[in-house]
């Protein structure tokens, strides 16, 4: 099959196959703005796009979108050419992309890392891989945002440590967040070692930090535990807000669970003061529904009511859905 692909490329004139070989670079679906900037804008593409069209090479989806006949199709073109001139297609891909969405780049991350990883752009690749992982981790695609990490940690310097870390903790968080807590010991163990080389409390803060989710969702609540006070001591020293107030979330939960209600209650509060302080209202949220969760095992369910309800209000205001689902969780508990 592929050779009766080749060969059909083979009858297209050789400015009409460039052109397609081009645009197979892109993918089965491209835009001529693309493809356009690919080819500095040859003043006589829209004429080699109609001839491809007319050999049933692609159809148009729409003004400036077209899509290979078959994927096969595409394959050829792209398999046409050697290794070193697939990696400079990719190359062009990345810089025409960024001209043509240059005031508007945050919808093709992915795109752009997928070409710069392609065309061996090892500063591109890290870059844009980063930035579409943090995209899907705040989207909550959480399998496409650990894969981004993976794929840029491969692209991170020997000595750069910091960044090494930054991209493994973000991973690890979304491996936790898919329930998957088996594969999670090794990287937290390299997380540890990276702080622990780079002399930064901060760091190490955080590590601990996600030892503790992690042992909370096995239900090893005195680990949790443990690791959640290690964790705020070195959090305190270092200042670090964001690290303070996951600790003042997750620990009365882990309380409650041995038993120590008392506690969980006074670090609940806490976490909501110090919330309000630095005026983080969505973090407030979080911390109010812990503490409305304690107060549910502590005093009932009456009592608890108040704190959900305002947890609900301000998830709302947050606009953050996924909070918002938890704490009417809560509520029905309640």
């Amino acid at each position: 099959v592929r050779a009766v692909m080749i060969a059909r490329l083979d009858k297209l004139s050789q400015q009409v196959r460039e052109t397609v070989q081009t645009a197979s670079a892109l993918g089965r679906e491209f835009e001529v703005d693309v493809l356009a900037a690919m080819l500095h804008h040859q003043a006589k593409l829209p004429q080699y796009v109609g001839q491809a069209q007319r050999a049933n090479i692609w159809a148009p989806l729409s003004e400036i979108e077209y899509i290979f006949r078959h994927a096969l199709l595409r394959d050829a073109a792209y398999s046409m050419q050697l290794i070193a001139r697939q990696h400079e297609l990719h190359q062009l891909a990345v810089s025409a992309m960024e001209e043509v969405y240059r005031d508007d780049l945050e919808p093709h991350y992915g795109e752009l890392a997928f070409h710069a990883e392609k065309g061996e752009m090892k500063e591109k690749a890290l870059h844009y891989l980063t930035l579409a992982g943090d995209l899907s981790m705040s989207s909550y695609l959480n399998q496409q945002a650990a894969d981004y990490f993976k794929h840029a940690l491969a692209f991170v310097p020997a000595h750069d440590l910091r960044t090494q870390f930054e991209l493994l903790i973000k991973y690890v968080e979304c491996v936790h967040n898919l329930g998957d807590t088996d594969t999670q010991t090794d990287d937290l163990e390299r997380l540890e070692a990276l702080a622990r080389d780079l002399v930064d409390d901060g760091l190490l803060a955080r590590v601990f930090t996600r030892q503790a989710y992690r042992y909370s969702v096995m239900g090893d609540y005195p680990k949790t535990v443990q690791y959640t006070f290690q964790a705020k001591e070195l959090a305190q020293s270092t200042q670090d807000t964001i690290t303070l107030l996951s600790i003042h979330i997750i620990l009365p939960e882990a309380l409650s669970h041995t038993g120590r209600l008392a506690e969980a209650q006074q670090y609940a509060l806490e976490g909501v003061e110090y919330a309000r302080k630095i005026k983080n209202p969505q973090s407030e949220a979080y911390t109010l529904t812990a503490l409305g969760l304690v107060i549910l095992e502590k005093e009932g369910p009456t009592a608890a009511r108040q704190y959900q309800e305002q947890a609900l209000r301000l998830a709302q205001q947050a606009k953050d859905r996924n909070l918002e689902a938890k704490v009417l969780n809560n509520l029905a508990n309640s």
